[in-house]
């Protein structure tokens, strides 16, 4: 029995080329509009807030600064250590 041709479908070799080209395009524009950057800034931000709370004990804007400063520093000492 013939099974006839079919005309729309490339072959094996040629659909590899273009899925590896697809993933080129889309690892090209992650890159260029840095997309998945925000998951690692997230990330952060909620051990942060888990570690320290999401509050401030300080009132005032440079005291408020100096202390997330500080927290920051020690989360990142954990984080190095």
């Amino acid at each position: 029995m013939h099974v006839p041709k079919r005309f729309g479908r490339p072959p094996n070799w040629a659909r590899h080329l273009s899925c590896e080209d697809k993933k080129n395009k889309q690892n090209r524009w992650r890159k260029n509009t840095s997309h998945g950057d925000r998951l690692g800034v997230e990330g952060f931000y909620s051990r942060f807030k888990r570690q320290f709370g999401k509050y401030v004990f300080s009132r005032k804007s440079g005291n408020v600064e100096k202390e997330i400063i500080a927290k920051t520093n020690l989360l990142n000492f954990y984080i190095t250590s």
